[in-house]
């Protein structure tokens, strides 16, 4: 099969958008990494000494998810050159999914008891407000969930000195096939 020199190009384009937005992401990240190296001696000295409670819980959650979310992209999602099984690529792809969807959830409800003790809500009013903001990224967390468990690796891709190319396969929504390559 001949690829004409339009889809050549195409893919071209295409990952030329990629690496693009690689590297905007990755500054941000540097810039968020930057911002938690700068402020830590302030969370020392007023965050640490306080006592364990749900509010600390969700700061920590909030502020360092993210950099773990960032470390499992970093490996999953960016050419590191290290030897993966399709297995260990697929867990890998699980993982970083969970983590994000809990982080996003635990920040949105953060958010949402923030603004309901700005607008001193009543407790109604304040259930409203979490419904609302939490509702939208836990029906995304259940519909990713249940395409996540029809992914299947592919193995017969050998890749370069042992390692492979992971094939992570799944249907959308539309019925349409998918499917991404990461080595």
């Amino acid at each position: 099969m001949a690829i004409s020199a339009e889809q050549i190009q195409a893919l071209s384009d295409a990952i030329t958008i990629w690496r693009r937005q690689e590297s905007i992401n990755i500054a941000f990240y540097c810039l968020y990494v930057y911002y938690v190296l700068t402020t830590v001696a302030e969370e020392i000295a007023i965050i640490l000494p306080q006592r364990w409670n749900r509010g600390k819980m969700l700061y920590m959650i909030c502020r360092y998810g993210l950099l773990v979310v960032i470390a499992l992209e970093f490996s999953r999602d960016y050419r590191n050159y290290y030897p993966t099984s399709p297995n260990a690529c697929k867990v890998l792809f699980i993982i970083t999914r969970v983590v994000y969807n809990i982080f996003i959830v635990v920040c949105d409800f953060s958010l949402a008891l923030c603004l309901g003790a700005l607008l001193q809500a009543k407790a109604l009013y304040l259930v409203g407000i979490v419904i609302l903001s939490c509702g939208i990224p836990l029906v995304n967390a259940i519909f990713q969930s249940s395409i996540i468990l029809s992914i299947s690796c592919g193995t017969n891709f050998p890749h370069r000195r042992g390692t492979w190319l992971c094939l992570l396969r799944s249907r959308r929504l539309d019925g349409e096939n998918h499917s991404a390559y990461w080595s």
